[in-house]
């Protein structure tokens, strides 16, 4: 590493006095392919070609062109680099006295041995790559004369003995004869002793052979390399003790301060899982070399790994603000990836604004990076991918906290950078079909279907658009495709579930359930089919059947935490009404403490890692407030505050918040949020959160006789969701107070009909007004089923039945 180093500082220099230096384009290339960073390698080597262009009959170019073709996966463009060089004077064969002495004279750098056996090997390589062996072989063979009694002689044996193990047969033990017998004296012995070692563990698995090769090999070099060597072999036979030895001697062999060394010795730290001496270490080594950033980045990243994230985060932060303002791009690259780890940090100890303001520290790095590539159009491809990606992370985080602007904007950056990025594409259609921007919505799923026909989440989107539409025929088609094709594909039904309860025709789910229950292996325990089985029975307003069926799925991985969640939203409101309807409450019945148990012990069974998450706060904060205490909701109210501080559009939180204020008797408190609610673009997402908001402030605004501010309103929860049974009931109310009594039942029916006939309020109001409409045996039969499911409900059967049946009397 230090000669490479040096030669690069050498080259550099010549090229500050002439820029047109071929040869010196040329060492640099070289030094790039050495470090394995082809893409500079490739740039490097236009460079030399572009001052002079007689430098491509160099063999040195061709080698360095054919690495980077092979490293690139074109074996063909990398055989026709080599074939070439094969034709240049002095690489097939040496060359002669005169051929020597016209080198001189013309100033071209002579073929040296060491770059005859490069082509020599390499163009083996890529004939046994093609499958093309018996090429491979006559290469070799005319390597092994050609190169006999030369220093390269024993690097042509090892990559015959290579390519025979791979061929198989008695191959290996010809590779471990000719290995065997390589000498100290050879300048390739360490790389034949670590060709033996690998024989010996891949193939015969004899570890403890394995380790006395390098045993052997540290023994007779004893320098830091190959004690370091001797290290990564105790490591790769789980050695952990030996291997931390070998690595502490080789330490004490160190005298070039190599930064390389130290972040292997801190590497088989952790590979050994010492991450205190680790930290101890990289701590020291840190503090002695401030420059050695590399080591720096692993010492933040095992911090990061221990949730050590104030140490992490120390250093992350002074190596982000070194290296933002950086000229070079591997200091640039560095600076990209610092940024993301304190972005990852800021994550850790739950900073969103952190997290975003690190993420767009890395995309203005990111944007430096995309400019400086425009002259490379590899290296720009690959930039403005990777900008695509930065961008769609930093629009997921705005979406996050309801900055819908700001997520568009990067989603838009992320497109205009990548447009066949399906992620953003999706996100964006999404947001789209959140805001009510059908036509766009539909062109950006048209559009993710154009790059990846078979895109489940684009076709979901573009059958709820159909929703949207009220082309509920076509909407199903798509659906019918998609669960004909794979019955059992829960996520498809589940939307699908949703998308025909919301257009009122939640009665032709059945099929689709039927055809997912004869398919599945298991139907009793698929979790999947008894998620959406209790969704539909949530959805009729059975709340015991669907707490049997999310039951069964609530401990799957996939469906389990929505299931848990369903089933806290039935215990805490069993028959689909809010805890501030008072009426409604009382009608449900039960014993309220036995149901907020049920529910925060199911709470407590969600993973630890979503208890932080919005919706799962939510929901505990409305487990307080069914205790219906000052001192509960008080509680409540407080941790909300949190959340919308946070985030000010946070729609569910806001209309918890509301559910407090109403609990507390505060109806203008809640009123004004409402209206807060009601001016925020809809959004898709929080469909059944917009619609309870707006129902309770029709309520409110139905109570302050403001009826057609109410009726507006309940319009507006139906234009979503046709089966808002709640919406109708308001609807009905109106019509009953204006004496409108047969307009006032159509709504009712619907009322009655879409909360599954077991809503004994909407039931009795039904019946009064069928009573009133005079339509006597609809209004008996009404009643009859109210008192069957609830007996001792007060005065429909003394105030309406009764008068009913004598209506019908002569």
């Amino acid at each position: 590493a230090g000669a490479h180093d040096a030669a690069a500082r050498t080259a550099e220099s010549l090229l500050e006095m002439d820029q047109g230096c071929a040869d010196a384009h040329l060492v640099l290339s070289r030094i790039h392919l050495s470090k394995g960073d082809h893409a500079a390698a490739r740039a490097a080597l236009d460079e030399a070609v572009a001052s002079d262009f007689k430098v491509r009959e160099s063999p040195m170019f061709s080698i360095i062109s054919a690495q980077c073709k092979v490293s690139d996966g074109d074996l063909e463009g990398g055989l026709k680099e080599l074939e070439a060089a094969m034709k240049l004077p002095g690489v097939r064969a040496p060359l002669t006295a005169r051929q020597e002495e016209e080198a001189r004279r013309k100033k071209t750098i002579p073929v040296s041995v060491q770059d005859r056996a490069t082509v020599f090997i390499m163009l083996a390589e890529v004939l046994h790559k093609l499958e093309r062996a018996a090429d491979a072989d006559v290469q070799l063979k005319t390597a092994t004369s050609e190169f006999a009694g030369t220093p390269e002689e024993v690097r042509v044996m090892i990559a015959s003995c290579e390519m025979a193990m791979e061929k198989g047969g008695d191959g290996e033990e010809k590779a471990l004869t000719l290995l065997s017998r390589v000498t100290r004296e050879s300048p390739h012995y360490a790389k034949a002793k670590m060709a033996l070692a690998r024989i010996y563990l891949e193939k015969r698995k004899e570890e403890a052979k394995y380790i006395h090769c390098y045993q052997e090999l540290a023994r007779e070099i004893n320098d830091t390399k190959s004690w370091a060597a001797l290290g990564e072999a105790f490591i790769t036979i789980c050695e952990p003790e030996y291997a931390i030895n070998a690595y502490e001697h080789a330490a004490t062999l160190d005298k070039t301060n190599d930064p390389a060394f130290k972040r292997n010795m801190a590497k088989a730290y952790v590979t050994c899982l010492f991450f205190k001496a680790a930290v101890e270490y990289m701590e020291k080594e840190c503090r002695k070399d401030p420059d050695a950033i590399d080591l720096q980045m692993d010492l933040s990243a095992l911090y990061i790994r221990l949730k050590k994230f104030g140490e992490a985060e120390d250093w992350l932060a002074k190596l982000v603000n070194r290296l933002e303002n950086a000229v070079d791009t591997a200091s640039l690259e560095r600076g990209v990836e610092c940024a993301r780890m304190l972005a990852k940090v800021c994550e850790g100890i739950k900073d969103r604004e952190g997290r975003i303001e690190s993420l767009t520290r890395a995309h203005t790095m990111r944007k430096s990076l995309v400019l400086r590539a425009r002259a490379d159009r590899e290296e720009y491809k690959k930039q403005i991918g990777l900008m695509s990606e930065l961008c769609v992370e930093i629009a997921g985080l705005h979406q996050a906290r309801h900055d819908v602007k700001s997520a568009l904007a990067f989603y838009e950056e992320a497109l205009m950078n990548d447009r066949t990025n399906v992620p953003a594409l999706l996100a964006l259609s999404r947001m789209r079909l959140n805001s009510g921007e059908i036509d766009a919505c539909q062109q950006s799923c048209s559009e993710v279907l154009r790059y990846d026909a078979d895109n489940e989440e684009a076709s979901l989107m573009l059958a709820e658009l159909m929703f949207q539409k009220e082309n509920y025929e076509t909407a199903i088609y798509h659906f019918s495709q998609l669960l004909e094709k794979n019955p059992c594909n829960y996520r498809a039904l589940a939307q699908l579930v949703h998308l025909l309860r919301r257009c009122g025709r939640l009665d032709e789910v059945g099929r689709f359930i039927k055809l997912a229950h004869s398919t599945s292996e298991s139907p009793q325990y698929d979790c999947g089919l008894n998620y959406c089985k209790g969704l539909v029975s949530k959805f009729e307003n059975k709340p015991q059947d669907a707490l049997r069926s999310f039951n069964l799925s609530r401990k799957d991985i996939q469906w389990g935490p929505n299931a848990v969640y369903s089933m806290v939203e039935i215990y805490l409101s069993p028959e689909s009404t809010d805890l501030w309807d008072e009426e409604a409450m009382m009608d449900g019945g039960g014993d309220d403490q036995a149901r907020v148990a049920a529910a925060e012990s199911l709470l407590a069974e969600v993973h630890r890692n979503r208890r932080e998450e919005p919706r799962h706060v939510i929901l505990e904060c409305y487990a307080r407030m069914m205790s219906k205490s000052q001192h509960g909701i008080a509680e409540a109210l407080n941790i909300l505050g949190d959340i919308i501080i946070q985030e000010p559009n946070n729609v569910p939180a806001v209309l918890a918040v509301c559910t407090c204020h109403m609990l507390l008797r505060q109806v203008p408190k809640a009123r004004n949020q409402l209206k807060r609610v009601e001016k925020m673009p809809y959004n898709a997402s929080e469909a059944d959160e917009f619609e309870r908001s707006w129902l309770m402030m029709a309520d409110i605004e139905v109570q302050g006789k403001k009826y057609d501010h109410a009726i507006d309103l309940c319009h507006k929860c139906l234009k979503y969701n046709r089966s808002c049974a709640k919406a109708w009931e308001l609807i009905g109310q109106v019509c009953e107070w204006e004496q409108n009594y047969v307009e006032a039942s159509e709504n009712y029916e619907r009322a009655w009909q879409f909360c599954g006939m077991s809503n004994p309020g909407v039931g009795f109001r039904l019946a009064w007004c069928y009573l009133k409409s005079k339509r006597m045996v609809d209004c008996i039969d009404v009643c009859k089923k109210v008192l069957s499911e609830h007996p001792d409900y007060p005065k429909i059967k003394r105030d309406i039945l009764q008068k009913a049946q004598a209506g019908l009397r002569p």
